[in-house]
């Protein structure tokens, strides 16, 4: 048998998981609570993506690999779905906190190689 999507539903018949193929053929596994989608992970070309939603439904929390390098990183958000911390790991590792409105931000690096 093949699949290219599996449901799954509470005793109520409320969805609560699925699992897809996604762009590409990657897969994607979605997570709900209620009608309110919680957690999706999911495989890229350049490796793999975890995001946290909040109750309004914008992601407060992305994690996986750089599509612009082989490092990870993360993204903490507002609840509005706004960027307030990055952290990255290549191609030189770094920590950026941003303002409320995503305008200025203050960026931490990592010592340079003597």
């Amino acid at each position: 048998l093949e699949f290219r999507r599996v449901l799954f539903r509470s005793a109520t018949g409320q969805l609560a998981a699925f699992m897809d193929q996604g762009k590409d053929e990657n897969g994607t596994v979605h997570v709900y609570a209620g009608p309110n989608r919680m957690a999706a992970l999911g495989g890229s070309a350049t490796g793999g993506l975890l995001n946290l939603f909040n109750m309004k439904g914008k992601a407060v929390f992305v994690a996986g690999s750089a599509a612009d390098g082989s490092g990870g990183l993360f993204s903490i958000r507002n609840g509005e779905g706004s960027q307030v911390v990055r952290a990255s790991a290549e191609p030189s590792p770094e920590i950026a906190v941003y303002s409320d409105d995503g305008q200025q931000k203050r960026v931490i690096t990592a010592p340079a190689k003597p």
